[in-house]
C-alpha cells in the first residue's frame, strides 16, 4: 500500500501581521513546515503533496523537487485546500495505476 501525505501550506498568516508566510517562521531552529515535511518523509517513500497558494514561492524554494505541488487558486479554507491535495493524489494514483 502506498501512503500519500498532503501538507496544507497555502496559509498567509495575516493574523500574525508578518510578510513571511506563517509556515516559514522558524520554530526549533527550522521553518515550521520543515518539521512536518521531515515527519512525512520519515513515514512514506512518496514525496509529500504540498498545497500552496497561487503567489507563494517560499515553500517551493525550500523543498524544490523533494515534494509535489498543487496550487490552490483561491484560499477558501482548509476543506477547500485539502480537496486540492486529495484530487492530486487520486489523479496520480490513477496515472501510476496503483488504484
Amino acid at each position: 500500500m502506498t501512503l500519500a501525505i498532503v501538507i496544507l501550506a497555502a496559509g498567509q498568516g495575516t493574523r500574525m501581521k508578518s510578510k513571511t508566510q506563517k509556515i516559514l517562521h522558524h520554530v526549533g531552529g527550522k521553518p515550521m513546515v520543515q518539521h512536518i515535511f521531515d515527519a512525512a518523509t520519515a513515514v512514506s517513500d512518496q514525496p509529500p503533496v504540498m498545497v500552496v497558494g497561487p503567489q507563494e514561492t517560499g515553500v517551493q524554494n525550500l523543498f524544490g523537487a523533494a515534494a509535489n505541488y498543487v496550487v490552490q487558486p483561491e484560499q477558501l479554507g482548509h476543506r477547500y485546500c485539502y480537496s486540492w491535495g486529495l484530487g492530486y493524489c487520486f489523479l496520480e494514483c490513477r496515472r501510476q495505476r496503483h488504484c
